[in-house]
């Protein structure tokens, strides 16, 4: 049976896809049949991968391409229906298909971009090819970034991080001058990341200023 359900389960997609979602459930099983996943993906007929996941509990449909590299099997997302549209996912889809054919992996290419953009890379890049170079106290602004920004903003996006998160972060200190200290090195951080277009504006900008001394603790 389950064989039967795959081979009825292409077709070549188009932009009426979601009026046909009801020919893809075998004859004779409800929506509530066992046999009718949570899940399922409908496959195109003409581009190897390139699919439409649909959730039956949620009713969304989603854009996939799946591929092989290296023995794994590789899923990426191009997008929601109804928000892509259907030549546009196709030609995503092909557009990843020729890079998997040049021997790339498009899958752990946008994992590692993702992975540049956070803060943690941030705080990294800024350290190693700032910090150490022009501020002789670069391991106490390591030290405070890493107790106090990193916990929070590790795996967040460095452009998402807005000027209510950095307020939220300062309030959270219970010490004063320590919150003081982490508000300089950390706006330091964010203009070296807008000199590197890195993100586009410094989110510590129009909060209020931390106390001279702890200026001390930053020397450019």
């Amino acid at each position: 049976m389950r064989d039967k359900d795959k081979a009825r389960r292409r077709m070549t997609l188009t932009g009426n896809f979601a009026d046909t979602i009801d020919h893809f459930i075998l004859p004779g099983c409800p929506w509530g049949h066992p046999h009718i996943r949570q899940r399922f993906v409908v496959w195109d007929e003409t581009l190897r991968g390139f699919g439409v996941e649909v959730h039956r509990v949620t009713s969304s449909k989603v854009w996939k391409y799946v591929y092989n590299f290296r023995g794994r099997t590789r899923w990426i997302t191009l997008g929601r229906v109804g928000v892509l549209d259907a030549a546009e996912a196709r030609k995503r889809a092909m557009r990843l298909a020729v890079a998997v054919l040049d021997g790339l992996d498009p899958a752990q290419e946008r994992q590692a971009e993702k992975r540049a953009d956070t803060f943690a890379r941030l705080m990294e890049r800024y350290v190693n090819e700032h910090c150490k170079r022009h501020n002789r106290s670069w391991r106490q602004c390591e030290a405070l970034l890493r107790k106090h920004a990193l916990p929070r903003w590790e795996h967040r996006l460095a452009k998402s991080i807005a000027r209510r998160d950095v307020k939220e972060l300062l309030g959270s200190i219970a010490s004063s001058s320590v919150a003081a200290a982490v508000h300089v090195n950390l706006g330091a951080c964010f203009r070296w990341a807008v000199e590197e277009v890195v993100v586009a504006a410094n989110p510590c900008r129009g909060i209020r200023r931390a106390s001279p001394r702890a200026r001390a603790h930053l020397e450019r």
